[in-house]
């Protein structure tokens, strides 16, 4: 019974080339399309949605419009942030982020560059939600001068140990 079926589909996509083509054609270039674009709205809502409040929080992104080129990033300028709050009241909170290159020294007094290191407010861990080992999320970056290590940083937990009585 199928191959009776597939017989005759195969007769008229023959006898109507022109037509079969541009029925295929279409159909796989709208599948082609809404595949795109199922790709890109999943890629758009995949950012940090392991966060608690990863739908109430939302990235400010600057454009900068050059000779010939824009260039958009999401370092904005520091006075921003306050300015937001005062002028905007549907804003609970804001934090500013910094990434920066630094050197930093072990407890064995060993020099190595970090390229991965972040200045935040001390609002950082009220807004993103992230696991701690040691410590918690109240008392991180509360006084200045203070730090957060992850695990991927490399030290161990002897250097730990050695950082916390100094």
């Amino acid at each position: 019974m199928f191959s009776n079926y597939l017989k005759i589909a195969l007769r008229s996509l023959m006898r109507r080339k022109g037509y079969s083509l541009l029925n295929i054609g279409g159909l796989a270039l709208g599948l082609a399309c809404c595949l795109l674009i199922l790709k890109y709205i999943t890629f758009e809502t995949s950012f940090d949605a392991f966060h608690d409040k990863s739908g109430r929080t939302y990235r400010v992104v600057m454009t900068e419009y050059g000779d010939d080129q824009i260039l958009r990033s999401a370092q904005t300028y520091a006075p921003l942030a306050p300015i937001m709050t005062e002028d905007l009241p549907d804003i609970e909170s804001v934090v500013r982020i910094l990434p920066w290159s630094v050197t930093v020294k072990t407890p064995a007094n060993e020099l190595f560059q970090e390229p991965s290191f972040f200045f935040a407010d001390s609002l950082f861990f009220q807004m993103f939600s992230f696991e701690f080992v040691s410590g918690n999320d109240a008392d991180a970056l509360k006084s200045p001068y203070s730090l957060v290590l992850t695990r991927s940083a490399g030290f161990s937990e002897r250097d730990l140990r050695l950082a916390r009585r100094s």
